[in-house]
Formats: structure tokens, C-alpha cells, sequence
């Protein structure tokens, strides 16, 4: 996303800051207090940053790169469903599934077996 040109410095300092150790770390249990702890910026600030610059939660974000990440490991990959959804952080299978299908309109499975049939 293009930020606006009246971010402040710091402001886009501190986004980067936020994006870089999310994108180390979302497929891990990961919350916004440690976050904070880890980057320094407290919570709700970081909260802020979110909303203000990226006009989302920290939590979509989070789902969001999860679930990018589980579109190509179910495109290029034969890994079981469970795996994937284990191996990117989310709290059960159950969870990932209807994830996946609010965003997608597919359960994981015809998801993959489209781009399979192609």
C-alpha cells in the first residue's frame, strides 16, 4: 500500500518496523503484545499504525498473509490441508477453514483441486 504523503516520518518508520517483524513471524502464535515487546511501539499504537495507514486491523493483516501463503502451498504443494493450516499459525483446522473460505468462497480443498484441473 501507497502511504499518504502527510505520514509522518516516525509514523512510516514505525510501520515499516511492524511490517518487517510480522512478515518474520505470522506463521507463529503471534499477538500484539508481543509485537510490542519485540518492536518497542506500544499496543495500541501499533493498533493505530494499522488502521490509520493500512485501513485494516493487525489481525486481518496477520490472516491475510496467512492465507496468501496457504493459496500457494495449496496451488505448488500435495501437503495435507491440517498441515498447512498448522504450519501457518492458525489456532486449529476448523479455524483455517473458515478462514479460507470467507475469503476465498472455497473450502481449501476445492480451492486446490481447481487450480489442479486447470
Amino acid at each position: 500500500s501507497v502511504l499518504p504523503l502527510t505520514e509522518k516520518p516516525a509514523g512510516k518508520d514505525a510501520l515499516q518496523t511492524v511490517l518487517s517483524y510480522v512478515s518474520m513471524h505470522y506463521t507463529e502464535p503471534i499477538r500484539r503484545s508481543d509485537i510490542s515487546k519485540a518492536v518497542g511501539y506500544n499496543e495500541s499504537y501499533i493498533s493505530h499504525l494499522f488502521a490509520d495507514s493500512l485501513d485494516t486491523t493487525l489481525t486481518n493483516y496477520i490472516t491475510t498473509l496467512r492465507l496468501n501463503e496457504a493459496r500457494n502451498l495449496l496451488k505448488e504443494t500435495d501437503l495435507p490441508v491440517s498441515r498447512i493450516a498448522m504450519m501457518l499459525g492458525f489456532a486449529s483446522i476448523r479455524c483455517f477453514n473458515r478462514s479460507f473460505a470467507r475469503e476465498t468462497s472455497a473450502t481449501p480443498t476445492a480451492y486446490r483441486n481447481r487450480y489442479r484441473n486447470l
